[in-house]
């Protein structure tokens, strides 16, 4: 399937009016998808990212990953479990320019609906040859997972998706 219809699909669904349509009796949603925004200016030395996601999938996902028995959502849950949602992140969303790994850093989070917004920062090369992204989050626990990348580096757009066993992402500029 083209990569527009996936973005297209990706701003429909994941629009906070729309996504009561993707929930089942007992809170499970049909599908497990999320979408990751990078975006780096041509010449800087940083690029931001932004990932959609499930709200419950997030929670699902720290709780599976520390060992949690619960977990207290709370206005500022991101703020009150940033710690861990940055080291499960970097853990699970590895991007790599130049042959260099790049760490993200969390800088924002809210929940929005029944999604939550996270935003990263991360140093990188200020021009780019090649890229590599590596993204298995929630694939641990949801296997039908499906993560959606739009690319934006300078002028330059991509898009991808990543699955179960086709975890990785690889460009070249």
């Amino acid at each position: 399937m083209p990569a527009i219809i996936y973005i297209l699909f990706c701003c429909v669904f994941f629009n906070g009016s729309f996504t009561d349509s993707l929930f089942e009796r007992g809170g499970e949603h049909a599908i497990y998808i999320s979408v990751i925004q990078l975006k780096h200016q041509s010449s800087e030395q940083i690029a931001s990212l932004n990932v959609r996601v499930f709200a419950d999938d997030l929670i699902n996902c720290l709780k599976h990953e520390f060992g949690y028995d619960a977990i207290i959502e709370q206005a500022d849950f991101c703020g009150l479990y940033a710690s861990e949602i940055s080291r499960y992140f970097q853990k699970h969303l590895k991007i790599n320019i130049n042959n260099q790994n790049s760490l993200i850093r969390l800088s924002a989070g809210q929940r929005e609906a029944d999604v939550f917004q996270l935003g990263f920062f991360m140093d990188c090369p200020s021009d780019w040859e090649s890229f590599k992204l590596t993204a298995d989050y929630f694939m641990e626990l949801f296997p039908a997972q499906s993560n959606v990348l739009h690319l934006e580096e300078g002028l330059v757009k991509k898009f991808g998706r990543v699955n179960k066993g086709k975890e990785e992402l690889r460009f070249l500029f």
